[in-house]
């Protein structure tokens, strides 16, 4: 599931991104009524992202032809956001560190802020 910020109609909205990356889900219509990504993440529960992820029941596909993207999180609370084991030999030495196999793929990526 890919979270978005984007305008819409002249309104900045929060959907998630098709799979195919054709169309947009607001997600409102999930009662998801958070109005920026930040509020978004002080407030999801695990249930609402239940319910979001069910994209068989939506009603409303918006193009994303339609939309205007923008930053995932367009002002961020903190002052950088972070990818962490980013590149293969950070990995190992992550996985090595905390006395892990090394996979080779995170379902996952890390992310983390800094001030």
């Amino acid at each position: 599931m890919k979270l978005i910020t984007c305008i819409y109609n002249s309104i900045e909205i929060i959907a998630i991104l098709s799979e195919n990356e054709r169309e947009v889900y607001p997600l409102s219509q999930f009662g998801i009524k958070s109005s920026s990504m930040n509020e978004l993440i002080s407030e999801i529960t695990s249930e609402d992202l239940v319910k979001a992820a069910d994209t068989d029941r939506v009603s409303e596909k918006i193009p994303v032809s339609n939309v205007k993207l923008l930053a995932p999180i367009p002002v961020p609370k903190q002052d950088i956001i972070c990818l962490g084991v980013n590149y293969t030999k950070h990995a190992k030495e992550s996985a090595r560190y905390k006395l892990e196999k090394y996979e080779g793929d995170r379902e996952y990526p890390v992310y983390f802020q800094k001030e």
